[in-house]
């Protein structure tokens, strides 16, 4: 895509956006806000904008997020941490209406540190995110003795490694 049709996909989508109502902005708004932009402009999408597994996460959703939160004239952090959390929400959701999860506020924190120490292993930021902000809202610490045991795992399988 060239420079000058990706900055005028972006202008139309941030304008879409503006016109979408509190709901609609809420989910997928900038994705959709980028798809009818294109059709609209007759302009092709990137590959990772078509594709449903990347869509959410390519850069040209990241950047109009970032214009869309830039125009609050906040301060860079908090636009990052604005748009952090918005990939932590809808992570949430898609956990929960596609494969049922739920019940993390009466999780132990042993649970839930195994499974952010599990999440790290993965990649992705957003799961470990999620996983430290259960303990948060739970009042609940890293579980220790946990963190103890990975140490532990990942010491030994580096030594059998060097044998």
């Amino acid at each position: 895509m060239q420079v000058h049709d990706r900055e005028q996909l972006l202008s139309k989508a941030l304008e879409i956006f503006d016109g979408l109502s509190a709901s609609d902005k809420q989910a997928d708004g900038p994705l959709c806000a980028i798809k009818k932009a294109a059709s609209e402009l007759h302009v092709s999408l990137p590959d990772d904008v078509i594709n449903t597994r990347t869509a959410r996460k390519s850069e040209l959703v990241r950047e109009l997020m970032y214009r869309i939160l830039s125009e609050k004239n906040e301060h860079p952090d908090d636009l990052a941490i604005d748009a952090f959390a918005e990939a932590m929400k809808a992570k949430m959701r898609r956990s929960r209406e596609e494969k049922g999860r739920g019940g993390w506020q009466a999780a132990p924190s042993a649970h839930l540190t195994y499974l952010l120490v599990e999440h790290l292993e993965k990649g992705d930021p957003v799961d470990v995110a999620n996983f430290a902000m259960m303990l948060h809202q739970n009042g609940q610490n890293i579980d220790e003795i946990v963190v103890q045991a990975y140490r532990k795992s990942v010491k030994e399988t580096h030594q059998n490694d060097l044998s």
